[in-house]
C-alpha cells in the first residue's frame, strides 16, 4: 500500500491528462492529519495518507517477488509501472533526502521509467 500511495503522489501532479485532457488532481502525502478530508471530485489538492507511516511501512515491507510479478503484469496492460516496487531505495532519496548521492534532477519522474 505505501508504494502505491508514493506512486500517486508523483504521478498525479494537477494539470490536465495528457490524452484526454481530463483535469486530474495534485495527490500529495502529508503528516498533517487535519489536512486529509474528502475533497469531492473536482478538488485542486487532495491529502491522502500519512508520509511517516508511509515510509515505516515501506521499511518494515520489502519488495517481494510477488510485487514484482503484479508490476509487470500492471506494465503488460497499462504501460506503466510504479518505480517504488523497481527502485525502493527511491523512497528514502524523494521523501528523506538520503541515499541520493546529490541533488535529483528535475525530469525524474517527467514521462517515463527507465532502469
Amino acid at each position: 500500500m505505501a508504494r502505491a500511495m508514493f506512486y500517486m503522489d508523483i504521478r498525479y501532479e494537477g494539470g490536465v491528462h495528457g490524452i484526454t485532457n481530463a483535469p486530474e488532481p495534485d495527490l500529495r502525502l502529508t503528516n498533517d492529519p487535519s489536512l486529509i478530508v474528502s475533497t469531492g471530485g473536482n478538488a485542486p489538492v487532495g491529502y491522502m495518507g500519512i508520509l511517516d507511516t508511509l515510509l515505516q511501512w515501506h521499511a518494515q515491507d520489502p519488495v517481494t517477488p510477488a510485487e514484482v510479478v503484479r508490476n509487470e503484469v500492471i506494465f503488460s496492460f497499462q504501460g506503466n509501472r510504479n518505480p517504488f516496487i523497481d527502485h525502493p531505495e527511491w523512497v528514502g532519496c524523494i521523501y528523506q533526502n538520503v541515499g541520493c548521492g546529490g541533488p535529483l534532477p528535475d525530469n525524474i519522474f517527467a514521462d517515463q521509467f527507465e532502469d
